[in-house]
């Protein structure tokens, strides 16, 4: 793994996680960057800053896939279909909606 995904610890990692979390009904590739390269890139591709430190989805979703593949048992491969809520609810992430 690469300090992209485990360079963010602690109490820092769960404000990052709630925050990639919050934004889960932020649909279009276009609009993600903010939740996955941070703040300091949103604003060089013109975006609106979430809050985010840099490569920070990197980081939450590593810590969302690692929590879904022990709560279920599944692989990876056998998750990739599953919708977003359903591994987020499996890693003990709560959304609204």
């Amino acid at each position: 793994m690469g300090p992209w995904a485990t360079s963010l610890r602690g109490p820092e990692l769960d404000e990052v996680c709630a925050k990639v979390a919050a934004g889960i009904d932020v649909a279009g590739m276009g609009n993600l960057p903010p939740y996955v390269f941070g703040d300091r890139t949103a604003l060089r591709l013109g975006q609106r800053p979430v809050g985010l430190p840099d490569f920070a989805g990197y980081a939450a979703g590593l810590r969302f896939v690692d929590a879904h593949l022990a709560a279920t048992g599944l692989t990876a491969a056998a998750s990739v279909a599953l919708p977003a809520r359903r591994i987020l609810g499996h890693a003990g992430v709560a959304t609204t909606a």
